[in-house]
C-alpha cells in the first residue's frame, strides 16, 4: 500500500492494472478523467 501511494495517480491509472484492487482504482481514475475533461 506504501508503494501505490507514493506513486502519482497517472501511473496507477497506466500500470497497476494487474491486481483486481487496483483494477477499482482504475475506474476512478477514468471517473476522474472524465469529470475534468467535463470541467473544462
Amino acid at each position: 500500500m506504501d508503494r501505490i501511494k507514493e506513486r502519482a495517480p497517472d501511473a496507477l491509472c497506466d500500470k497497476s492494472a494487474k491486481n483486481w484492487t487496483n483494477v477499482m482504482l482504475l475506474v476512478k481514475c477514468d471517473l476522474l478523467h472524465k469529470l475534468v475533461m467535463i470541467n473544462v
